[in-house]
């Protein structure tokens, strides 16, 4: 019950566009589960975001008193923000083709929930995607780059592969920070398999 009451301070606290187009990424996201026995284990191969119908609560740096709470509990050591990406596969959020794609937003309301799958699924379109092995562009990107994101400006998604084997993690990218050159590779690419 104190999570929830903090929980509660903090997103009632927060205006909309603090929620839905952050300025910074997340800290990390809990997710509520009310299926008896469900727990999610470092062996499981497929994490999404809205799993479940699970209410999902992604926690930014401006909810004081859920980060204090976590801080006293102990459960801060899960947000430690230490995850390092060896790779990156870009597409354009905006490209009528992810239409279809109904598992990277909600089809309603474009509302983008990231999550994390341990092997590399071959569906969507990240398979002709652009790719960026560059540590130094990776990290550029990552710095912009959100596991929640409301999409209805430009932007891109991006699937993150995780160092030692961590998996991949699918997030959101707005246009307005993603560097150039990225953004130029993305449409040559989409150029040349016709994607726009």
């Amino acid at each position: 019950m104190q999570l929830f009451e903090v929980l509660t301070k903090d997103l009632t606290a927060q205006t909309v566009n603090e929620r839905f187009y952050p300025k910074e990424p997340a800290l990390g996201a809990i997710i509520l589960s009310f299926y008896s026995g469900y727990i999610v284990t470092d062996s499981d191969s497929w994490i999404d975001l809205s799993m479940h119908g699970c209410p999902c609560i992604v926690i930014t740096n401006d909810m004081i008193n859920t980060i204090e709470f976590l801080k006293s509990k102990g459960y801060i050591k899960y947000f430690n923000g230490s995850t390092k990406f060896i790779a990156a596969q870009i597409i354009d959020a905006s490209t009528t083709i992810i239409d279809k794609a109904y598992f990277y937003s909600d089809s309603v309301t474009k509302h983008f929930m990231g999550g994390w799958n341990k092997k590399y699924y071959k569906f969507g379109y990240f398979e002709n995607s652009y790719k960026v092995t560059d540590i130094a562009l990776i990290n550029e990107i990552a710095e912009n780059a959100h596991i929640s994101y409301f999409n209805s400006a430009p932007g891109y998604y991006v699937k993150f592969e995780l160092a030692n084997n961590g998996g991949y993690t699918t997030m959101y990218v707005p246009a307005s920070k993603m560097p150039q050159r990225v953004i130029d590779g993305v449409s040559s690419l989409a150029t040349a398999y016709n994607l726009n």
